[in-house]
C-alpha cells in the first residue's frame, strides 16, 4: 500500500468498527454510529466509493459487504418522496443528494468489474433516480454555490456513464453559471444567502473551506471528465489564488469565512477535501501537489483513534471525534491514493515564502507575513449568522513557524446553527478570538463586534503594523457609553498588540496551549513551556481563570485554549508582547 492508502484504510476500518450490524432492523443495520454526536449521520453513504476502492486493493470482502449495508441503509432511511436524499433523520435538507450521486457515480465509473453486473445495475438505477431528482431540484432551488458547482461534476459523470451529450452540455451550462462567481481576486463567492450580495465593506459571501474542499474539486472533476480544456485553463489561477490561504503546515485559514462555524483546521467539517482539486492538477503546477500532500500530512496529525478529528487537539481535550470528518474525507483521500502522486521534493507554498501585507477586498481580510509570523486580521462583515462572527479588525489567525497556530478565532458565541453538522463539546466552548471586552449593567461589549471599524496597515521594512479603530459594541451592534477602542498589531521578531479603550476594559488573549504544558504567571509575565517557550509580557498584570492543567476548548479550529486576561485602564495604552523561542 502507498502512504495514502494506508491512512485511508485506517479511517475506513475505524468507521466499520462503528457500523451497526445484526439487529435485524433495516432502520439501524448498515448505519454508522457517531461517538461525538450519539447519532447516525445521514451522509455516511457517501463513503461507498472509498469502501469499494478498498475492496479493490485488498480483496477483503468485508469492505464490499459494508458498502452494500450502507447503501441499503441509506435507501431505507434517507430517501424522500421526490427520489432524492435528506441530510439526516431530523433534517429536511435535500441538496446533499448531489454528493451522494457523485459518490455513487464515481464508483460505477471506476469500479464496474468490482461491483459485478447485478450490483452495478442496482446502483445505476438508483443513480438515475438521484440524477432525475437533481435535474428537477436545480430548476427551482439555488442553495449555496458549492451545490451548483458540484452539480457540474454529477452531470459530467452521467455523461461519461451514458454517453448522452445532454449531460455534457448541461454541465457546461452550469460551469458557465459557476464561473460568474469568481471574484476579481480569483476567489469563489456565493457561499451564503443572498449569493450575489456585496456588503457595506465590499465583502462577498466567501468560505475558503467550502471553496477548496467542495466547489473547486467538483469543478476540476467536471473539467477533467468532459475534457473541457478551456475550463481547466480558467481554473488554474483560481486554484492558485485560493492556495494563498493555505498555511505552511497544510492548514486552510478559514478563520473568517461565511461558514466558518464548521471550520476545522484542515478544512471544513462536512466537505470532501482539497485533494481532488489539487492532486488532479499537480501536473499543471508542482505547488498543487505540494498543497495536496501537506494537507494530507495534516490529516495524519489530526487522526485520533483511527478517525479524522476536526483539529490538532481533540485528543488532548478528551473530546470524541465526529465521524462526519472521516466518511466525507475518505473520498478525496481515495482520489489521492489512486492518483499515483509521489512527493519527491518540497516546494514552498505561497504563504510560506510571503513577506509583507496583502489585502483581500472581497473579504476585507489583511494578511501579514514577517519572519516566523503569519497572521490574518479581519473586517469581514458578511454576517450571515449575526453576532457569531469576529470582525472589527479581529486577529483571526496568528501562526508561527516554530510552533504552528498561536491564536485562532472562533465564533464569538458558539451556536449550533447547523445542529446536525456541528459538534457540541463536552464542556462549554471557550471563545478563541483575542478581544477587548467591556461590561456594564446592560451586557458585554467587544471590539470584534464592530462592523464599522477603520483598518489600516503599514510596513517600514522591519515591522508590519495593522491598526484598527472603532467602537465597543454588543452582538446587536449597540455601543457602551460611546466607548471607542484602538488596537494595533505589530509583527517583527516578536508579536505585540497595543490596546487602548476610552473606558476600563479587559483584553483577553486565548493562547493555544495543551493542558500538559507548564504555565508560570508572575505579575506582568506569563510563560508557557512545551515544545517551545511562549512568553507573554504586558505593562500591567496578567491572570487567568484556569488552573495550570486546565484548558478551554472549541470545536472551531479544534484547539485547547488558555485565556489570558490583562486589565486595560481607560485612556491608557496597554502593550502586550509575545515571544516564542
Amino acid at each position: 500500500m502507498n502512504e495514502y492508502q494506508s491512512l485511508l484504510k485506517e479511517w475506513i476500518d475505524a468507521l466499520l468498527n462503528l457500523q451497526i450490524k445484526g439487529t435485524g432492523s433495516p432502520y439501524l443495520d448498515g448505519g454508522i454510529v457517531c461517538p461525538a454526536c450519539a447519532s447516525v449521520h445521514g451522509r455516511a453513504g457517501d463513503m461507498v466509493y472509498a469502501l469499494v476502492y478498498m475492496y479493490s486493493i485488498t480483496g477483503e470482502k468485508k469492505y464490499m459487504d459494508a458498502a452494500d449495508a450502507l447503501f441499503a441503509w441509506t435507501e431505507k432511511n434517507m430517501i424522500i418522496p421526490g427520489g432524492g436524499y435528506r441530510n439526516g433523520a431530523k433534517s429536511n435538507w435535500t441538496g446533499i443528494t448531489v454528493f451522494a450521486a457523485i459518490a455513487y457515480g464515481k464508483t460505477l465509473l471506476e469500479h464496474r468489474e468490482d461491483l459485478g453486473e447485478e450490483r452495478y445495475a442496482l446502483w445505476f438505477s438508483v443513480l438515475k433516480r438521484l440524477s432525475h431528482f437533481l435535474d428537477e431540484y436545480f430548476k427551482v432551488s439555488m442553495p449555496n454555490i458549492n451545490y451548483a458547482m458540484s452539480y457540474t461534476a454529477e452531470l459530467a459523470i452521467m455523461y461519461r456513464l451514458t454517453g448522452d451529450e445532454w449531460y455534457k452540455a448541461e454541465g457546461r451550462r452550469w460551469y458557465e453559471f459557476s464561473r460568474e462567481k469568481f471574484s476579481p481576486e480569483g476567489i469563489i463567492f456565493g457561499e451564503g444567502i443572498p449569493m450575489d450580495l456585496i456588503s457595506e465593506r465590499g465583502c462577498r459571501s466567501i468560505d475558503i473551506g467550502y471553496n477548496v474542499e467542495e466547489s473547486l474539486p467538483n469543478l476540476v472533476l467536471y473539467a477533467k471528465l468532459t475534457d473541457d480544456e478551456d475550463a481547466l485553463r480558467e481554473l488554474i489561477p483560481i486554484l492558485r489564488a485560493h492556495l494563498e490561504f493555505m498555511l505552511p503546515d497544510g492548514a486552510w485559514d478559514n478563520s473568517f469565512g461565511s461558514r466558518f462555524i464548521k471550520w476545522t483546521y484542515w478544512g471544513s467539517r462536512t466537505a470532501d477535501g482539497c485533494q481532488t482539486a489539487y492532486v488532479l492538477l499537480s501536473d499543471r503546477d508542482e505547488v498543487f501537489g505540494e498543497a495536496a500532500y501537506r494537507n494530507y500530512q495534516l490529516y495524519r496529525h489530526c487522526t485520533v483513534d483511527g478517525l479524522l478529528a476536526g483539529g490538532l487537539m481533540y485528543g488532548d481535550a478528551g473530546e470524541p471525534v465526529c465521524t462526519h470528518h472521516s466518511f466525507c474525507h475518505v473520498k478525496s483521500l481515495a482520489v489521492m491514493a489512486k492518483s499515483g502522486y509521489e512527493h519527491n521534493k518540497t516546494v514552498q507554498l505561497p504563504r510560506e515564502s510571503a513577506d509583507g501585507t496583502k489585502h483581500w477586498p472581497c473579504l476585507d481580510v489583511t494578511f501579514a507575513a514577517r519572519g516566523d509570523w503569519r497572521a490574518s486580521v479581519s473586517g469581514y462583515d458578511f454576517l450571515q449568522f449575526g453576532d457569531t462572527y469576529p470582525t472589527g479588525g479581529a486577529l483571526t489567525m496568528l501562526w508561527n513557524s516554530k510552533c504552528g497556530p498561536v491564536a485562532c478565532a472562533t465564533t464569538t458565541v458558539y451556536k449550533m446553527l447547523e445542529s446536525g453538522n456541528m459538534q457540541m463539546p463536552l464542556t462549554p466552548p471557550t471563545c478563541g478570538t483575542p478581544r477587548l471586552e467591556l461590561k456594564d449593567g446592560n451586557g458585554v461589549y467587544l471590539n470584534i463586534n464592530d462592523t464599522k471599524s477603520v483598518i489600516t496597515s503599514e510596513d517600514d521594512g522591519n515591522t508590519i503594523r495593522i491598526n484598527t479603530k472603532g467602537k465597543m459594541k454588543n452582538g446587536e451592534g449597540n455601543t457602551a457609553l460611546d466607548a471607542v477602542y484602538e488596537v494595533e498589531y505589530a509583527f517583527g521578531e516578536d508579536f505585540s498588540v497595543t490596546v487602548n479603550c476610552s473606558s476600563d476594559a479587559l483584553f483577553i488573549f486565548p493562547l493555544i496551549s495543551r493542558h500538559t504544558e507548564k504555565v508560570e504567571i508572575n505579575g506582568s509575565t506569563c510563560t508557557v513551556t512545551g515544545e517551545v517557550k511562549k512568553t507573554l509580557t504586558c505593562d500591567g498584570t496578567v491572570t487567568t481563570a484556569f488552573a495550570e492543567d486546565e484548558r478551554g476548548f472549541n470545536p472551531i479550529g479544534g484547539f485547547e485554549l488558555l485565556p489570558l486576561e490583562i486589565p486595560v485602564s481607560a485612556g491608557k495604552a496597554q502593550k502586550i508582547t509575545l515571544s516564542i523561542k
